[in-house]
């Protein structure tokens, strides 16, 4: 058994940080090529390395600070861990004047507004299979055609789901807000016919209260004005890797 104590490689908040500067440097310490760990890299904004060794922890941190990169190097048992996502994304909750007041069947609560501590919008891709339609004159000339009794291999399908993921501290709570499936009328906001403009309101009205909280890029990206549903790089994946970060760096109480 293997006692040895890991290390997290982490980004220094306070300084620049260029991908293309440490992918070559990180790279083999993540036993792959530079090309590839650059490409891993965009996909991790704050946590780099996880389960190092304490020496290649070290040694990384030197050979990146050589290169004017500071990092942080932090043992695994002293980084922060994102909660898992909820099973079941909010499908209600109030904005009162002074907190975030749920009440459904599985949870009741109120959170303060000085509690949240990061809100951001993540899109889920989720790709399915179905079976492949065919009319009736199709489907007898393809089994004319296919007298072995061929299979047919299922048609795709990418579904799309936005989510407005909310990160709370004292204590850590993860909860989801689906787009497509909240009441917007039971939340306090105005409403209108279009659900984009409803959910926009939403992330806004948030915002205004949330004054500590941080605001990840998903939702930097739909306040500038990008709709929530255009296509992005941005996934859970790359949430979970800030969240972590920002969590650690900060101390947040797990």
């Amino acid at each position: 058994m293997n006692d040895e104590s890991k290390f997290a490689l982490l980004r220094d908040p306070t300084a620049p940080f260029s991908v293309q500067d440490a992918a070559p440097i990180l790279a083999p310490f993540a036993g792959v090529i530079p090309a590839e760990f650059l490409q891993t890299l965009h996909r991790r904004p704050g946590v780099l390395l996880r389960d190092l060794t304490e020496k290649d922890a070290l040694d990384a941190a030197a050979a990146l600070g050589r290169a004017d990169i500071p990092v942080q190097v932090v043992a695994e048992s002293d980084m922060v861990e994102v909660p898992a996502p909820p099973r079941y994304p909010l499908k209600s909750a109030v904005l009162a004047d002074d907190a975030f007041v749920v009440d459904v069947p599985r949870w009741t609560g109120r959170i303060p507004w000085d509690k949240f501590f990061l809100i951001d919008i993540v899109p889920e891709f989720v790709r399915k299979t179905g079976s492949m339609q065919l009319d009736p004159h199709e489907s007898q000339l393809l089994a004319e055609a296919n007298t072995d009794q061929t299979r047919i291999q299922p048609a795709a399908r990418t579904s799309l789901t936005v989510y407005l993921e909310l990160l709370c501290r004292d204590p850590l709570i993860r909860m989801r807000i689906d787009r497509n499936a909240f009441a917007f009328r039971k939340a306090g906001i105005p409403v209108v016919p279009s659900r984009e403009t409803n959910f926009r309101t939403l992330v806004e009205t948030l915002q205004e209260r949330c004054v500590n909280a941080v605001i990840g890029p998903g939702m930097r990206q739909l306040l500038k004005g990008m709709n929530s549903t255009k296509e992005s790089n941005y996934d859970r994946a790359r949430f979970e890797n800030l969240a972590a970060w920002m969590l650690t760096i900060q101390g947040v109480a797990p």
